[in-house]
């Protein structure tokens, strides 16, 4: 039998530590590969989800059918010929935030995408901007009386935005009968199964701002703010970096008047910091209500470079 001697066993002592050393420095490396690569798999869930089809309702009332003339075509919406003179129905949960005669409803559908109903002939709004609404709700009574048949049918062009986006959201239709939503293709009547729902209605949540809404203007806005639905009299408080030089960050807001010309109606401005931080008080004037359009920009000699306005309504009561 071997006999340890007292400095072989410190040798022996010091080598099973470095082994555990090593173990565990292979165990280090092989744990933060894999935090990698999660961290990897969440973020391209995350775009994934963004970029998702949108799965909504079809937008007129229950057990009507509908023929559609026009699908997406170069992201401009659906055209659904209402021949029948159903209601249109709100395709998902929301907030209505515009009622823009003579032709459109514009809802928040969250997740800072905008539903725009907007409707060719006689209708009457059955709902008040502000309103919270639930799937079917019904947003106008379509009036039929005096169309000859073929022509001069009510038509609904239905579309799914966001505050920039230029085309349509993809979107997928659920149908009555149908367990799947599925995409439409034009030229094709289909059936709706669009019901009215109470239970989901409480799950909404108003859109906010995720950041990039005004890049374009050379802003980027960190804070949580409502993006559609501004309040009238109460101090709001804009964070966030200016992406280039500027004098100052600039919130612009627009009414418009009784023939539809947007004037602006108020501005505030806050000059960012040596790091391009900025932090901009916003109190709308409280006799300032109702529809507008609204942009924050970096502000230079030039100006503010960019023309992204997100459509919004303002109302002291919230």
């Amino acid at each position: 039998m071997m006999k340890l001697t007292k400095k072989s066993g410190k040798m022996s002592i010091f080598a099973c530590f470095f082994q555990k050393i090593g173990h565990f420095s292979s165990f280090l490396r092989i744990f933060l590969v894999v935090l990698a690569v999660g961290a990897g798999v969440c973020r391209a869930q995350a775009e994934s989800t963004e970029n998702d089809p949108r799965e909504v309702w079809l937008p007129f009332k229950r057990g009507y059918w509908a023929n559609c003339s026009r699908g997406a075509a170069k992201g401009h919406g659906w055209i659904f010929n209402l021949v029948e003179g159903p209601p249109v129905v709100a395709a998902e949960d929301g907030r209505v935030i515009l009622i823009d005669h003579p032709n459109r409803i514009i809802v928040d559908h969250g997740g800072g995408l905008l539903g725009f109903y907007e409707i060719n002939g006689r209708w009457e709004a059955e709902v008040i901007p502000g309103e919270l609404i639930s799937a079917g709700t019904e947003l106008a009574d379509i009036d039929t009386r005096g169309n000859r048949k073929g022509r001069g049918d009510p038509m609904l062009n239905f579309s799914v935005r966001g505050p920039t986006l230029q085309k349509t959201h993809d979107v997928r239709f659920r149908l009555a009968g149908s367990k799947k939503a599925v995409d439409i293709n034009k030229k094709t009547k289909y059936l709706s199964g669009t019901r009215k729902s109470h239970a989901s209605q409480g799950n909404f949540r108003d859109s906010t701002l995720r950041g990039n809404e005004f890049r374009e203007q050379g802003v980027l806005i960190t804070s949580a703010n409502h993006m559609y639905w501004l309040p009238g009299g109460k101090e709001t408080m804009y964070e966030g970096k200016a992406l280039k030089e500027a004098d100052a960050v600039v919130f612009q807001l627009w009414t418009s008047d009784e023939a539809g010309k947007k004037k602006l109606a108020y501005e505030e401005k806050a000059a960012p910091d040596d790091g391009n931080h900025f932090v901009l008080s916003v109190t709308i004037p409280a006799h300032i209500s109702g529809n507008c359009w609204y942009r924050l920009g970096a502000r230079n000699k030039g100006g503010i470079k960019g023309g992204t306005q997100i459509p919004a309504r303002v109302d002291s009561r919230h």
